[in-house]
């Protein structure tokens, strides 16, 4: 079966040779967007590392060790990770160090079913300061035959001394042909493959998800038509929804920041259109809307819009009051002529 990982060719050849040849690290950091494909390759290399098959053969997938890891039942393979609630809740969004010190005590033990131990930190830019020092010790005096694994969406927040004592491999966007191919593979039409694909923006995981069932799809464009309204909505409209949003990221920023980034999505995109480049666009179902918006708007209106939006991601990452953040942008953002959707 070999590696699974769709796309990030060079991370997963490094990987490889690694692997073949024993040069491994102790630590690694894989960074990049949510649902890139982290991971994938962190389970991968797992598997590569308990796997029974020889080095130039692992992971194969399909001897116990690689099963056992793909199921999440691997004794030797552990995930450090927010939960749900940690990761909506306004006062829980960090791993603390009652977690690591648990790594820890586990990372003195013998493995019991496989080779080596492997220790995944999902979210690791959430490690609060006592678990980030506490898992620098770790770093720096690593046990033999223990492996850890840092998956992070936000590198620059990760401490500087972390980030040196791993091999870091900074993720970027899957191929379009490579995501549009594996879902015609799993199968999606091509028309089909080609809408999730734009709408992925490179991040093969959602993409696949979107295939596996309609609900992050339909979510996705519920997302999408709130925003698109906002264009032609009348000022008292936009402050109510201000306050509505101001809710939404008090119960999870998350779902804030991917809400704003499809905004500003939806504005490159009518920017695009404007410029003539539709064949750019990541909206490609949307192509009336697209057209209209543009047509009612100038260009610097358009930037405008782009520009307040980005304005208001950094002042919420900034802890700025949100109420207040998402005020100002519903203030900046241009009066478009209202038109019909066009699905």
């Amino acid at each position: 079966m070999g590696w699974s990982v769709i796309g990030h060719r060079r991370v997963v050849d490094d990987l490889r040779r690694s692997v073949e040849t024993g040069a491994l690290a102790h630590a690694y950091l894989f960074a990049g967007p949510r649902s890139i494909g982290k991971m994938e390759i962190a389970l991968n290399l797992a598997q590569a590392l308990n796997c029974a098959a020889p080095a130039a053969e692992r992971p194969c997938g399909a001897c116990r060790a690689c099963q056992r890891i793909r199921q999440g039942k691997h004794s030797d393979v552990s995930t450090i990770a927010l939960n749900a609630g940690e990761r909506q809740g306004e006062n829980r969004r960090d791993i603390r160090i009652e977690q690591i010190k648990e790594l820890q005590q586990a990372a003195g033990l013998r493995p019991f079913e496989g080779a080596c131990r492997v220790f995944i930190i999902d979210g690791a830019e959430h490690l609060n300061q006592d678990a980030a020092n506490r898992l620098l010790k770790t770093l720096e005096e690593p046990p033999s035959g223990v492996y850890i694994l840092l998956l992070a969406t936000d590198l620059p927040r990760l401490l500087p001394t972390i980030v040196s004592r791993c091999r870091t491999h900074e993720l970027q966007g899957v191929p379009a042909r490579d995501i549009a191919a594996a879902l015609v593979a799993q199968g999606q039409s091509p028309e089909q493959a080609q809408h999730l694909t734009r709408w992925s923006e490179g991040r093969i995981g959602w993409a696949l998800r979107a295939a596996a069932g309609p609900a992050l799809a339909d979510a996705r464009r519920d997302a999408m038509e709130q925003a698109i309204a906002l264009s032609s909505q009348p000022l008292h409209d936009r402050l109510r929804s201000a306050g509505d949003f101001a809710d939404v990221f008090a119960r999870d920023r998350d779902a804030m920041q991917q809400w704003l980034a499809l905004l500003t999505q939806w504005w490159r995109d009518v920017l695009l259109v404007k410029a003539e480049r539709p064949d750019l666009v990541t909206n490609s179902d949307r192509t009336g809307m697209l057209e209209e918006t543009a047509a009612a708007l100038s260009t610097r209106d358009i930037a405008t819009a782009i520009v307040s939006v980005r304005d208001a991601v950094g002042q919420l990452q900034s802890n700025v009051n949100a109420h207040l953040a998402l005020e100002m942008l519903m203030l900046h953002l241009p009066m478009a002529q209202p038109a019909k959707a066009v699905s």
